[in-house]
């Protein structure tokens, strides 16, 4: 499939009668980087400097310009990623569990096998002397950004963000971090 991608976009840039070899090259190039620089380095074969200098400015020419689009247009096309897609992410985000990723008994923690293991989710893993230390991606922020894009949403995932939403909201404004059950009182006397 990349393979037809590819060839694709080559067909697209061999066709541009506005563009010389080593600007289609410098498409091509760019639309796989995203690195103006780099790309003007693969494609003129110049230095770091010269292509630092160079790189940007072949971005504001139009027939170049035009070119990129059309290719990125094209890789996003054959990609297959609507925006159903990315809600899903984020909504994996959002909801992932800790327990989607570790086991653990009285006798410790351990990772759970990979093919069990969705890794889009993990921004961090390291394992050390002291255990396993495994850091989520940011579930505020993906609960943020479900909330921005509603209108994306499902009425069943609209409403069990609005729910989610309400509970943090009376987390925040309850009158105090914990209602008073004794236990702390009941730790000071046993270390006594």
């Amino acid at each position: 499939m990349i393979k037809d991608i590819d060839k694709e976009m080559f067909a697209s840039v061999d066709k541009n009668p506005d563009l010389t070899d080593k600007q289609r090259l410098f498409c091509l190039y760019y639309v796989r980087t995203f690195n103006a620089t780099k790309s003007y380095q693969n494609a003129y074969g110049s230095n770091y400097a010269q292509a630092n200098a160079h790189g940007s400015r072949l971005l504001i020419n139009g027939s170049i310009k035009s070119e990129i689009q059309k290719l990125i247009k094209m890789k996003m096309n054959s990609l297959l990623i609507g925006t159903s897609d990315i809600f899903v992410f984020y909504w994996s985000i959002a909801f992932s569990d800790m327990t989607d990723f570790l086991s653990f008994d009285e006798s410790g923690v351990y990772l759970n096998a990979s093919e069990e293991v969705d890794g889009r989710l993990i921004s961090e893993l390291a394992i050390s002397d002291n255990g396993i230390k495994v850091k989520l991606l940011d579930r505020m922020k993906a609960l943020q950004w479900l909330s921005d894009h509603m209108d994306l949403a499902t009425t069943e995932q609209r409403a069990r963000i609005e729910k989610m939403n309400s509970q943090i909201e009376q987390i925040k404004t309850s009158s105090g971090p914990y209602e008073n059950d004794g236990f702390i009182e009941a730790l000071k006397s046993e270390v006594k």
